[in-house]
């Protein structure tokens, strides 16, 4: 005799935690978070995750950006980045 299924739900669990600022930072430099996966609970909070992954951000783009040299000149970067913030805002 087979065992009834149990029906699969897609709802994937939350957890709802606070973090700090330089932890959160510390795992967008590691690798280990992207701002795409964080739901931020209100605007404030997404207005600190995006400032903190463009910070991230630039500090990673830059070591393999094209225009570095004359960045650091301060001729300006003629290379142009985009980052999509899909999964950041607020609810």
């Amino acid at each position: 005799m087979t065992q009834p299924t149990q029906k699969q739900s897609t709802h994937t669990p939350q957890i709802h935690l606070a973090l700090s600022e330089a932890k959160l930072a510390e795992l967008f430099r590691l690798g280990v978070l992207c701002a795409a996966d964080v739901d931020c609970l209100d605007v404030a909070s997404r207005d600190q995750v995006q400032r903190l992954c463009l910070e991230t951000c630039v500090q990673q783009l830059c070591r393999v950006c094209p225009s570095r040299d004359t960045c650091s000149k301060g001729q300006g970067c003629a290379t142009t980045h985009t980052v999509h913030w899909a999964g950041i805002y607020a609810n």
